[in-house]
């Protein structure tokens, strides 16, 4: 049997343990709750956060695969910046951003196929990376930009690699945040015990409908524990409910959770494929909360070994959600990067 045999049967192996360790949960949770622990409430209008007009305007454009949904900010005169949100999110993750650089960039905050209210393909093969990648590609062109800045967080942050290694041409400066070098995290994944841990949520997403039911139960309640930092939530009320919204709607949580199960297949190929150690050649910040609950901070610091042009910043107090929870420290480290690169 075979190294790539070998790793898809763990990886199986696996997703059955975890799948049966959430059968035994949901059991004892209906005990406790009742039957409808499943039952997420009907969410039919918008929270009031989602319409600020100050965040920007939305729009969509049409790609040879599916249409996206954006939302635009500042002078379209300016430069771009494309910014590219993580699981499970949407363009609304940018808000702080949006209100931060619209002066100096033409912000747009993307929503990812899948998610929001852009389109929804049907089917695992249609979230592999290399469709994403190719979206911010023909989203640059549908703009009518050559190039621009890109930023990602956590699942963007991990497109936007990918498209600094494959499509350097259009990528001005990269801005990653909470988002390891796809081969520093295999690596790191093999070697790691605690990042192994830490990384159980990859193994179940492999499982068919058990995610979806996970992430359902006790009305979305996922999104409240994902948010919720030191005992602290880092959203409003609003904020959440906003997640909500869309995340309660016919089919939303499918398409997000088939990045993770699209994952599995295409690293092992994109592994055999590519032996230039995906090299990333662009000018790239690297913005860390410390306290990343998913990441080892071993995750942060690898990545230099695969970029020229390296920054590091590391909030030690922060999340997974650093621009959320420390989102002027991240403004600030990303204005001083900037300007560092525009001399």
């Amino acid at each position: 049997m075979n190294k790539v045999k070998v790793e898809l049967a763990i990886t199986y192996i696996l997703s059955v343990f975890y799948g049966v360790l959430f059968l035994f949960g949901s059991i004892y949770r209906m005990f406790r709750i009742g039957k409808k622990i499943f039952k997420v409430r009907e969410r039919k209008e918008p929270p009031r956060c989602l319409r600020d007009a100050s965040l920007g305007k939305h729009a969509y454009v049409e790609l040879k695969e599916v249409k996206l949904h954006y939302v635009t900010n500042g002078n379209s005169q300016n430069p771009l910046m494309v910014l590219i949100h993580g699981f499970p999110d949407f363009w609304f993750s940018w808000r702080n951003q949006l209100k931060e650089f619209y002066e100096d960039y033409w912000l747009v905050a993307i929503d990812m196929r899948g998610y929001g209210e852009s389109e929804k393909p049907e089917g695992i093969r249609a979230y592999q990376v290399n469709k994403i990648e190719d979206d911010i590609k023909q989203l640059l062109n549908a703009l009518g930009r050559k190039s621009g800045v890109i930023v990602g967080h956590d699942w963007g942050g991990i497109v936007a690699w990918y498209v600094a290694a494959h499509y350097p041409e259009i990528v001005e400066q990269l801005i990653i945040l909470n988002a390891p070098h796809p081969r520093n995290f295999e690596k790191t994944l093999s070697s790691n015990l605690s990042q192994f841990f830490k990384s159980w949520y990859l193994f179940f997403f492999q499982l068919p409908l058990l995610p979806e039911l996970n992430m359902r139960a006790e009305d979305l309640a996922a999104f409240d524990k994902m948010f919720c930092v030191d005992g602290r939530s880092i959203c409003t009320e609003e904020e959440i409910e906003a997640y909500k919204y869309y995340f309660s709607q016919q089919g939303a949580l499918t398409p997000p959770i088939n990045f993770y199960r699209a994952a599995v297949g295409w690293l092992r190929k994109d592994k055999e494929e590519k032996s230039d150690g995906f090299r990333i050649k662009v000018p790239t910040l690297v913005i860390w909360g410390g306290k990343d609950k998913y990441l080892a901070s071993e995750l942060a610091t690898g990545c230099a070994r695969y970029v020229d042009n390296y920054t590091l910043r590391i909030i030690k107090d922060a999340s997974h959600w650093v621009h959320l929870d420390h989102s002027e420290e991240v403004n600030k480290h990303m204005r001083s990067f900037l300007k560092k690169q525009r001399k």
